[in-house]
This record gives C-alpha cells, structure tokens and sequence, in this order.
C-alpha cells in the first residue's frame, strides 16, 4: 500500500482512507471515471486498495433499473493520473434534487448565470452572482447538470460592482459574484444544460432557468 501510494502522490492515501472511513468493507461507491482514458491506473489502484468495497461505475448507475442491494455512500472522482482522487460524501447524480428543505420558494430573488463554458480539460465552469434586497447574504445552494443534482466542492465568491451600480435595491455587493467548477465527468456528451438554485439567509430560493454550455472540438 505504502509503494502504490508513493506512485499516485501524496493525495491519493488521503482519498483511500476517506472511502474506507465512509464506506462498510460490505458497501459499495459510485466510481466516476473513464476506464479506458485517463485515470484508468489510479482508479485500478483505488479499487484494489479499498477492498473488500465494491465501486459502481456511474455510467452502470445510472442505467439500473431500481435501487441496488446497498446503496452507494460515496462518490469517487478520478479526473487523471496526475491528480488525486475526489471522494464526496455524496450520491446526487443518482438522485432528484428535493428543494423543499431549503424554506419558501421566491422566484422575485435576484441573481444569475452569466457565463457556462467548457475548459480545456473538459471541466464545466460557472459564473453569475446572487444576493436578495438590502444586502441580504445569498449562496449557490446547489447546482442542476441535465436535471440531476452535482457535487460542488468549492464556491468562489467575488465583488460585483456593475451590480451594485446596475441595482441599487441589493445594496454593496463585496461578495454577489460567484464562480466555481464542476469535477471532469460530472457532464456527458456535447451539450449539457446547468442549473443553478440560490438561497437566501433567511430561507429564500430560486432555480435560476437552465443555462447551456457546448463542447468545443
């Protein structure tokens, strides 16, 4: 374990060790990767060293037909061999997005998508800004990709003063812009439509309309 850990990086144990804390030795986890491309080394190298777990490749998921026996507890994402696993406690590209945890429904709250493109690496990326009236705080609650929920590990958040300026209503806006990246693999095919749901402090959401972005080629 210690050699195959050397030859995947430092980050590759920290992703071993968080499946293994997560998952039962009699559970499974849903594998994100494209076992013939990159990433097909280390996620060999994952699967044996996490055993007796059992991984589901998400492609598989996604086409079963009701639930399986034991429901997956993480989510491994594997982008390339150069870069240490993702492990999310996570199942949502499985799963409908359930908004009624998150309070009143408000489809007046400002906010938007502005930009939805594809990277180099294949990596969707997203940017807009939110925030309700009077500066009240608002935070990208979760994210739609073809309608079904997407891990997002790191929001950034940034000043947006052409909002500011454009609407006085929401008040200063140190911290209305937001930007963030979805991991490789999360979005299949050409073409994939994103949604973003804002939510306020103080209970308040919105779905924002689908926004597409299309792969370059």
């Amino acid at each position: 374990m210690e050699r195959i850990a050397k030859e995947r990086g430092p980050g590759f144990l920290e992703a071993v060790e968080k499946v293994r804390a997560s998952v039962p030795p009699e559970g499974s986890y849903i594998l994100e990767v494209d076992p013939y491309g990159r990433g097909s080394l280390t996620a060999i190298a994952l699967r044996h060293a996490v055993l007796p777990r059992k991984p589901i490749l998400l492609q598989r998921y996604v086409e079963l037909k009701g639930e399986p026996a034991v429901r997956p507890r993480v989510t491994v994402f594997v982008e390339d061999d150069e870069t240490a696993p993702s492990v999310l406690e996570w199942t949502g590209l499985v799963e409908r997005f359930d908004p009624s945890a998150l309070g009143t429904r408000d489809d007046s709250l400002l906010g938007s998508v502005d930009e939805v493109h594809f990277d180099p690496d294949g990596r969707v990326r997203v940017r807009g800004w939110c925030q309700g009236d009077d500066a009240v705080r608002c935070d990208v609650a979760a994210v739609l990709v073809n309608g079904r929920p997407a891990p997002l590990s790191e929001v950034t958040r940034e000043p947006r003063p052409a909002v500011e300026a454009a609407l006085p209503r929401v008040g200063p806006c140190p911290r209305a812009g937001y930007r963030f990246t979805l991991p490789r693999g999360v979005a299949t095919g050409d073409r994939v439509s994103v949604e973003a749901i804002f939510r306020t402090v103080d209970g308040r959401w919105r779905i924002y309309p689908e926004q597409f972005a299309r792969r370059s080629r």
